[in-house]
């Protein structure tokens, strides 16, 4: 398994343009997934040049998002349950305990 983190600005074409070099790197991978936090020219970029790849989205960023956009505790404790849920009974558990729930998603 290898891992990369990199930061550059929120531009498509410096996204693309990394991506490119990236690509040439990595010739003889034959699986690849990509992980990012959804920012729309992260999310271009990868469908210009990687556009059979796994993209996925990293959690923390999505929890983040939760708190800023539902302003609500209780909902990204919902949110982190369901996505350690290790069974689809378990993740039903939560979607379940969340629609009974005052918390609002």
């Amino acid at each position: 398994m290898h891992l990369l983190f990199v930061r550059l600005n929120e531009l498509r074409e410096s996204w693309e343009w990394f991506l490119e070099e990236f690509a040439n790197c990595i010739l003889e991978i034959t699986s690849l997934s990509i992980m990012s936090d959804r920012n729309p020219s992260i999310l271009a970029a990868v469908r210009t040049v990687f556009p059979k790849i796994h993209h996925r989205y990293c959690m923390v960023h999505l929890a983040k998002n939760l708190v800023h956009d539902v302003r609500s505790r209780a909902g990204v404790g919902f949110f982190w349950g369901s996505a350690r849920a290790t069974s689809l009974h378990s993740f039903n558990e939560y979607v379940e305990d969340v629609g009974s729930s005052s918390v609002k998603l």
